[in-house]
């Protein structure tokens, strides 16, 4: 199983063009949906964790192979190496990609053809963060205090006047305070 995710993450890591967030849909796909390793529920978990912590795409895969190890094994210590593994196998497809286009940059930098790549990936990116949203929205907010917080939050993110981690922390409070 150690292995397995490892792999895994691997393979997730070299899907994830396009940023971290288009990383997100892939791995609730694969882990929650394909492969049934963690929850729905240990899914928005894991998100969670990673949007209260620094570098939060990464702390989400790293607590989504915690979870995954953590179910297979029953163990602490094993949930803690599959966590691990995941981290690294993400990052492997990062290392291989870097060094690749380091290799290339000089050959590519001021080509068309990057150009149009990049016009055309963006579209894609959020794309994907959009399906992700509407899909954890349609599944997770099942109550009114729960689609108005959503609201007010975008609200609040998209005028840009605070923090997006005040966004979170109140949010996280006005859960814990006012809808117990």
């Amino acid at each position: 199983m150690v292995l397995k995710i490892f792999l895994r993450f691997v393979l997730l890591g070299f899907y994830s063009f396009g940023g971290g967030y288009v990383f997100l849909p892939l791995m609730e796909s694969e882990l929650v949906e394909k492969l049934g390793w963690i929850t729905k529920e240990q899914f928005v978990i894991a998100l969670t964790a990673g949007q209260i912590s620094p570098g939060p795409v990464a702390v989400a895969g790293s607590f989504a192979g915690f979870l995954a190890g953590y179910n297979y094994f029953k163990s602490v210590p094993m949930a803690i190496l599959c966590s691990f593994m995941a981290w690294a196998g993400t990052n492997v497809a990062t290392i291989v990609c870097m060094g690749a286009i380091m290799k290339m940059y000089k050959k590519i930098e001021g080509s068309p053809f990057t150009g149009y790549i990049r016009h055309f990936i963006m579209p894609v990116v959020v794309g994907l963060i959009l399906y992700l949203a509407v899909k954890m929205g349609i599944s997770y907010m099942i109550s009114w205090p729960q689609i108005v917080i959503a609201v007010v939050a975008f609200a609040i993110a998209y005028s840009r006047k605070i923090d997006f981690a005040f966004i979170i922390i109140g949010g996280g409070l006005i859960g814990y305070f006012f809808l117990k």
